[in-house]
């Protein structure tokens, strides 16, 4: 796995430590909540052969015109595809930091809908080529497990390339269930050999 560089022309400002200048978000109803909310994107087909990177960028952008502002965006990874499908093109991943108020699942609704908006078709290829995925990897502490819907995402710990993004840019989130946070779970699966 190796950082490739930040997400261009998704026209956010970036500072050296990867966060992004965007407005406040509005007010909420009395009683409501925003809730930070770690995202992971990746993909390994474009429809652009020759712009690898547009189908996050296009996932990035319909995801803050859906109302998730952005608030810290990590560098782009390139990663060796995770499961078995080995023999596929290598992914590009990101990490992004937002907030919701939203219900879990009226948030997996926001994200499937963004998916398919930036291109996203269904397959039956599980971790097989997509175009992109969005992983709902922690919400504030909200602990879910329902075939439908699973916060924290299981996977989390086994992946390093969501581990070290979100170790980019929120290493002090504490999992709701371990108590541990994000950077001592990553340094944990580099210890245990977690690849990629």
């Amino acid at each position: 796995m190796r950082t490739v560089s930040p997400l261009p022309g998704t026209g956010i400002n970036w500072n050296p430590q990867g966060s992004v200048d965007m407005p406040n978000p509005p007010a909420l109803p009395c009683g409501v909540r925003y809730q930070p909310l770690l995202l992971s994107l990746g993909s390994n087909t474009s429809l652009l052969h020759d712009d690898p990177l547009s189908p996050l960028r296009r996932g990035v952008y319909i995801l803050q015109r859906r109302g998730l502002m952005v608030l810290e965006m990590s560098n782009v990874y390139l990663t060796e595809p995770w499961g078995p499908l080995q023999t596929q093109r290598w992914f590009y991943n990101i990490a992004i930091l937002t907030e919701s108020s939203l219900e879990p699942y009226a948030l997996l609704n926001l994200v499937k809908e963004t998916e398919k908006e930036a291109g996203r078709l269904v397959s039956s290829q599980r971790w097989g080529p997509r175009e992109i995925d969005i992983d709902i990897v922690l919400y504030g502490n909200y602990v879910v497990k329902t075939p439908e819907l699973t916060i924290p995402h299981k996977y989390m710990t086994e992946r390093l390339f969501v581990l070290e993004p979100l170790c980019e840019i929120a290493p002090n989130y504490v999992h709701p269930v371990f108590k541990r946070t994000v950077r001592e779970l990553y340094e944990d699966a580099v210890i245990r050999g977690v690849y990629p």
